[in-house]
């Protein structure tokens, strides 16, 4: 999940500034921690939503985020998204 979510798909989306991409990256995170399977919501978390987590990406989150990971980034770091 780390591979394909975070290292092909956010990784170079936000390198490149690639709205489009940034923005299915998003959609796709937030369907797997919306997932029914706690063992897919656990990958997204510790795969792609701590590497979203760090402050330098904190304006791409606020644009683009949704409730989901919001809930989980407040969750691992105490802060308000």
């Amino acid at each position: 999940m780390s591979e394909v979510v975070w290292s092909d798909g956010f990784e170079p989306a936000i390198a490149a500034d690639d709205e489009q991409t940034i923005r299915h990256c998003f959609r796709v995170t937030e369907d797997l921690l919306a997932s029914d399977d706690q063992n897919v919501r656990a990958a997204a978390t510790i795969r792609v939503t701590e590497h979203l987590s760090v402050p330098k990406l904190r304006r791409v989150v606020a644009k683009h985020g949704g409730l989901n990971l919001r809930r989980d980034l407040t969750r691992l770091t105490g802060r308000t998204y």
